[in-house]
């Protein structure tokens, strides 16, 4: 298959997420998407399949890379991240 195959299902993605300690929110602006979609992606009965590219990320996320929206380096107060990129 290429790359656009099935990367994890949805019960995968929420179990990484949750493995992760982020919220939908967080998730979603990691991911610059609505919290909406992250929600569907992770419901096994919605029509909407995971984005395989959402789902690549997580896995890179779960080997250790943490892009520069990652929470601990948000600066809480404007929830915009405090690295320069």
């Amino acid at each position: 298959m290429g790359w656009w195959r099935l990367v994890m299902t949805p019960a995968e993605f929420k179990e990484a997420r949750q493995t992760l300690g982020l919220s939908i929110s967080q998730l979603a602006r990691i991911l610059d998407s609505a919290e909406r979609s992250v929600r569907y992606w992770e419901d096994a009965s919605s029509d909407r399949p995971l984005n395989p590219i959402a789902g690549r990320v997580m896995e890179w996320m779960l080997a250790g890379w943490r892009p520069p929206e990652w929470p601990d380096r948000l600066d809480p107060r404007s929830g915009t991240s405090r690295v320069k990129v």
